[in-house]
């Protein structure tokens, strides 16, 4: 029974196991192009294809699980062929289909690397998003953000070939030329400081998007300091 899966806001593991997979694999492969039956060909009758799965092809079986993600609840629609829908919501939430029937569970994460270790080693590193905040008219971090920053810049340099968009905000207190500036001189701030640490520079782009994109609106000539930011995006 064929069916797909389409990710509504999370990640899928999914495995499929059969053996026919590799019989058939192997009979395509070794067997003549046609078939050749010398009792087939001096006997006559009606001929009967047997329609019960012989032994050595088991049941397919496909195995689905979300996987965790920090901070948000992960949702996994399997759509099947026959028209149902199968909901998988949260942490290693999970479903064998086998023979036409599904059955769900809950995994952990012993379930999720014995089952997808290879398929989860093999994958690129999450991305990172991190917003840090800056003192008013300035490019120096908060004490709040200081942490936040270090715990970041260390992950940066940890990636083997990490791809670092640093991007510069401001409130709209000041000219929209002078945030604009500012916003520039926050996202070097950081760019220097990851260099600072090891991190290569060719990997490391910086912009600023001045008072343009505030997080919390305001009006104009307003402090606020969740709009006094950078954004760091690591891919």
């Amino acid at each position: 029974m064929s069916r797909s899966a389409s990710l509504l806001t999370s990640a899928l593991l999914l495995t499929t196991l059969s053996g026919c997979t590799v019989y058939s694999g192997a009979v395509n492969t070794l067997g003549p192009d046609k078939p050749v039956s010398d009792i087939a060909a001096t006997t006559e009758g009606e001929v009967l294809l047997s329609t019960t799965p012989p032994p050595f092809c088991p049941a397919l079986v496909e195995t689905y699980m979300v996987m965790p993600e920090e901070g948000r609840t992960g949702i996994v629609d399997v759509a099947l062929v026959n028209g149902d829908q199968l909901v998988l919501e949260g942490d290693y939430a999970a479903a064998e289909v086998a023979g036409g029937v599904a059955t769900t569970f809950t995994g952990d994460e012993a379930t999720m690397q014995e089952t997808f270790g290879d398929a989860i080693a093999a994958l690129p590193p999450a991305p990172i998003y991190v917003p840090v905040y800056f003192y008013f008219d300035s490019d120096i971090l908060t004490d709040e953000s200081l942490a936040d920053a270090q715990r970041l810049y260390q992950a940066v340099l940890e990636r083997a070939a990490p791809e670092v968009v640093v991007t510069g905000h401001t409130d709209t207190s000041g000219s929209a030329a002078f945030n604009q500036t500012l916003g520039q001189r926050r996202a070097e701030a950081v760019r220097e400081d990851l260099i600072d640490i090891g991190v290569d520079p060719q990997t490391i782009t910086t912009r600023s998007l001045g008072e343009s994109q505030p997080v919390i609106e305001t009006g104009d000539g307003v402090r606020e300091p969740k709009n006094r930011r950078v954004e760091i995006n690591v891919r």
